[in-house]
């Protein structure tokens, strides 16, 4: 049901652009409600340990619905740090998911 990228990552229908982290587990994308194509980008705040503690979306091009469960899929993982040295107390990113069907 998902192609092409959106930008920071391979062609899995999604992708992180975060400076200094990467995903520790990649999300999963799950099984939406509704069949149709579009684009959703969430900004994503993480703490110094690499936990997400805030969400934001910041364009919607799919249903509300399936907004809510993509957001469920990204507070169920956690980044890691690309580089070393100390983290800052708060970074944040944004999670691009580009969705069409086959």
């Amino acid at each position: 049901m998902y192609g092409q990228q959106g930008g920071g990552g391979g062609g899995n229908g999604f992708g992180l652009s975060m400076t200094g982290w990467a995903w520790a587990d990649e999300p999963k994308i799950p099984e939406l409600p509704d069949n149709q194509d579009g684009q959703i980008v969430f900004e994503i705040e993480c703490d110094e340990n690499g936990e997400i503690v805030g969400i934001t979306t910041l364009q919607r091009g799919l249903s509300a619905r399936a907004e809510q469960l993509l957001k469920a899929e990204i507070m169920k993982n956690s980044l890691m740090k690309t580089s070393d040295g100390q983290a800052p107390a708060r970074s944040k990113g944004r999670v691009v998911f580009i969705l069409k069907t086959k």
